[in-house]
């Protein structure tokens, strides 16, 4: 039995299924590469070893805080690249633009992702030396997740303590409750079955340390009674699950923004753009991610997972 919830959008509906969950049904057929819908994340994050080998991005929504230049240098280690026709680059200033969390200078592309932080809860998170147990603790749950975590990584233990800090700040937590229900439905279906990895035998014994910790910061910091559940053994491991199934990839790159740019440039403009380095600038572009290739391997975007509440939806059985 499945349940037809309405939406404010005219192509398509949510069909609530109890087996398969929610999912997104079409009232109209689409064209290849036509954009179905646009939306924000209810909550997101950076992965934590992606962020702690310096792949700067917005805290809040991910932008690249690199230009393309100084994002090239560092994944080839080449200090000597100049990126022709730097017009393209829509972060060649970006220096000059970030915004800094004045307590514990954490990164943002602008006032309005610090604001929307600092509202939503970075508040509650921010490590500004106030309290350096909590600061602690918090660190330790990050160090935690990267032990059992490292790359490639599928998501961040940070999306649980941002959905937590959230709560924290939150003006309706039942409303937010209610949304963070809706990704749950369909993870414990007996036809669809999703394992996340940390679910396995062998992350038992840390899996049980990160539960334990987090459930330390709850009752030392937090305080949220409607939180407790998920940070019990069984309901922890729904909570992972349940991230599992639903997030969705996110990753944002200065050298993509450019060569995207690059591409859209008229013939005769690519012509002098390439002769600066290059006769090509295809070839140019070509050499860079050959030799990122050969220097970074795959990990070249600023890397992490989100939770949307429509794109979540969208799953293939």
């Amino acid at each position: 039995m499945s349940t037809i919830t309405s939406t404010n959008e005219t192509n398509f509906v949510i069909d609530n299924d109890e087996v398969k969950g929610r999912q997104i049904i079409s009232k109209r057929i689409y064209q290849c590469g036509e954009l179905i819908f646009q939306e924000q994340p209810l909550v997101l994050a950076q992965f934590e070893w992606n962020k702690l080998y310096k792949y700067y991005a917005c805290e809040y929504c991910l932008y690249p805080l690199e230009s393309c230049e100084q994002n090239v240098r560092r994944l080839c280690q080449d200090s000597s690249i100049i990126i022709p026709h730097s017009e393209c680059d829509p972060n060649r200033n970006i220096d000059q633009q970030i915004v800094r969390c004045p307590k514990c200078n954490e990164m943002y592309c602008s006032i309005i992702c610090y604001q929307q932080a600092m509202n939503n809860y970075h508040l509650t998170l921010c490590q500004s030396n106030e309290n350096q147990n909590k600061d602690q603790l918090i660190r330790h749950i990050i160090d935690l997740w990267r032990n059992v975590h490292p790359p490639p990584e599928t998501t961040s233990i940070s999306l649980v303590l941002k959905i937590m800090a959230m709560l924290k700040q939150s003006n309706n937590r039942l409303l937010l409750l209610q949304e963070l229900q809706k990704f749950s439905q369909g993870v414990q279906s007996e036809n669809q079955q999703f394992y996340h990895k940390l679910l396995r035998k062998e992350f038992e014994s840390q899996v049980e340390q990160l539960r334990y910790a987090l459930e330390q910061f709850n009752e030392q910091y937090m305080q949220i009674v409607e939180f407790k559940w998920f940070l019990t053994s069984n309901g922890f491991r729904q909570l992972l699950a349940l991230l599992g199934r639903n997030q969705q990839g996110i990753g944002t790159s200065s050298l993509a923004i450019w060569v995207k740019n690059c591409e859209a440039l008229s013939i005769p403009q690519q012509a002098v753009a390439a002769a600066v380095v290059t006769s090509d600038i295809s070839q140019f572009i070509d050499a860079i991610y050959t030799k990122i290739d050969d220097i970074s391997g795959e990990f070249i975007d600023c890397e992490g997972s989100g939770l949307f509440k429509l794109q979540s939806c969208c799953k293939f059985y």
